[in-house]
């Protein structure tokens, strides 16, 4: 009878470890899966699209036009696969943004639509529209918060998740300095892109 009671006492005191490493375990998985959610989709600083600016110091050189097809083969050129998860695609109905976002230990295709509106410093505001995500449930901006969290992007593409919308400013780009590159029409329906080259005047000062 003692020993029977001994080995009783023995497998409760088992039972008892395996529940609460197992509780133990359970609790540290929900605690990591509340700190990612928090961290994905936290607000952080406010990055409200900036107002247009003109400068002055950029001289237009040449204006020059492509078709969607044209601008898609620049846009490719321009952003690196290896560096974002995502790429643009110009199409008649909009300009479409397509990629994957590691939500919860898991991969999700995003499609998302944006509306161009180019603006009077020659800056392509892109405006979200539609949303697709899969089965998962979430909206522009978080998607875009997830993309400006995770994505090494180049310096002339800003996200603003708040607004719902990209800007691009291809003015900015290190590779053309001391040139740049200005939208001055996107008209997707008439399959016209209008883009100048410019060039800052303090550069020919160097």
């Amino acid at each position: 009878m003692q020993r029977d009671a001994s080995q009783t006492g023995s497998r409760n005191r088992f039972y008892r470890i395996g529940f609460f490493t197992i509780l133990t375990l359970f609790t540290v998985l929900i605690l990591t899966i509340v700190i990612i959610v928090s961290r994905l989709f936290a607000e952080g600083e406010s990055q409200s699209l900036p107002p247009a600016t003109s400068d002055g110091n950029l001289a237009e050189l040449v204006t020059f036009q492509l078709d969607r097809e044209q601008t898609n083969v620049l846009l490719t050129d321009l952003v690196s696969e290896d560096e974002m998860p995502f790429q643009f695609q110009l199409e008649e109905d909009g300009i479409h943004l397509t990629g994957e976002l590691d939500v919860l230990f898991s991969e999700v295709d995003i499609h998302m639509m944006f509306d161009p509106l180019v603006r009077d410093d020659g800056s392509l505001v892109l405006q979200a529209n539609s949303l697709s995500a899969g089965v998962v449930s979430i909206s522009a901006s978080n998607a875009l918060r997830m993309f400006n969290q995770f994505a090494e992007l180049p310096e002339w593409i800003h996200i603003h998740p708040e607004d719902e919308a990209i800007l691009l400013e291809l003015n900015e780009m290190d590779e053309l300095s001391p040139y740049g590159l200005q939208f001055k029409q996107v008209a997707l329906a008439d399959d016209q892109i209008e883009l100048s080259l410019i060039r800052k005047e303090t550069a020919t000062e160097n």
